[in-house]
């Protein structure tokens, strides 16, 4: 998968189109005229990939048989406001793996609401939740592998010790205003996650613990001013393979230093 960042146009175009699979080995894609009309219209067609961005949708409703094969979902850009209707999409398209709300306003649920989705990647960045409200659902979501959470205002606010997922990979917490590597201690000790996104925060001070899981780490635009300062950031990252650090002072600056911190 693609990362679901921001509103996605690095990822996906966005469309009135609906993708179909059914009998002819080429998928075919039909214009979006409404839910009830594209069931009436394809009875045998299963559709694999529904892209409803930008629809002003508050909540899906009933989801007939026709949608049952939906792969992926894009509802990107809607009015979807509550954690409760979050719930319901996914208890109800039980073939889905990628669900992607980026930009819909979301309040967290103070009650845990019943839930079980086989989903694999879920966009929820520009939403105003922060970790803490989707880790208790994570127990949920067993073989939820990417997880996007971007500009989302999260602070410095601690994440909750005893994550329980044992098979998130992927997670993106770049553009939340975060100062301190110790708020993401609990991230540590992560088996499974391997590729980790906080770009875009400004760090007052190198991380004081050690992430030895992950081998793909994104700091660009975080203001690393030194190479000293890249080395105090990397010590605790001893499996790193793959750093990201565009747009950086000492990255832009010192060309000699960059290809010696890379190396």
């Amino acid at each position: 998968m693609g990362r679901y960042k921001m509103d996605g146009k690095d990822s996906y175009q966005a469309t009135e189109l609906i993708a179909m699979k059914d009998d002819d080995p080429n998928s075919r894609k039909i214009e979006l005229v409404g839910m009830d009309q594209i069931a009436d219209l394809q009875q045998n067609s299963s559709i694999v990939t529904a892209e409803l961005s930008y629809h002003n949708i508050v909540e899906v409703g009933v989801v007939n048989s026709s949608f049952q094969t939906v792969e992926t979902l894009d509802l990107n850009h809607n009015l979807i406001h509550t954690w409760k209707e979050v719930v319901s999409i996914l208890n109800s398209f039980s073939s889905l793996h990628n669900l992607i709300l980026n930009s819909n306003c979301i309040q967290p649920s103070s009650t845990l609401l019943s839930l079980h989705s086989s989903v694999e990647t879920l966009a929820l960045s520009f939403t105003s939740l922060h970790l803490n409200d989707v880790i208790p659902f994570l127990p949920s979501i067993p073989q939820l592998h990417n997880l996007y959470m971007s500009n989302n205002s999260m602070k410095d606010l601690a994440i909750h010790d005893a994550i329980p997922s044992k098979s998130l990979q992927t997670l993106d917490l770049s553009s939340n205003g975060i100062c301190q590597w110790s708020t993401l201690h609990s991230l540590s000790s992560l088996s499974c996650l391997s590729s980790f996104y906080v770009g875009d925060n400004a760090f007052a001070s190198p991380p004081p613990i050690s992430f030895p899981f992950i081998h793909f780490l994104d700091v660009s635009h975080i203001g690393i001013a030194s190479f000293a300062q890249l080395q105090s950031i990397l010590s605790q990252f001893p499996s790193l393979d793959d750093l990201e650090m565009r747009g950086n002072p000492w990255y832009s600056e010192e060309e000699n230093a960059r290809e010696v911190g890379v190396t």
